[in-house]
């Protein structure tokens, strides 16, 4: 099986469009060729445990990647 690829995005903003819905905007250090619908699988950290979750991409360009989530709890 392929090796997924890794990249690091650092979070620049956090716009609260709803009580539980946001959208986050990410930069990315470098390009990354990314198409409305595909999805990350983002991972971290809690304490002594990692979380995952997989997130869709709602825009991109070359240098900005966003994310429209919903806050759930637990």
């Amino acid at each position: 099986m392929p090796r997924m690829a890794s990249y690091f995005l650092s979070l620049l903003k956090k716009i609260q469009l709803t009580h539980d819905v946001y959208e986050l905007v990410y930069a990315m250090q470098e390009p990354i060729p990314i198409l409305p619908g595909q999805f990350f699988l983002c991972e971290t950290e809690r304490g002594n445990s990692r979380l995952r979750r997989a997130y869709s991409v709602s825009y991109a360009d070359e240098t900005h990647v966003h994310f429209i989530i919903k806050r759930v709890t637990d």
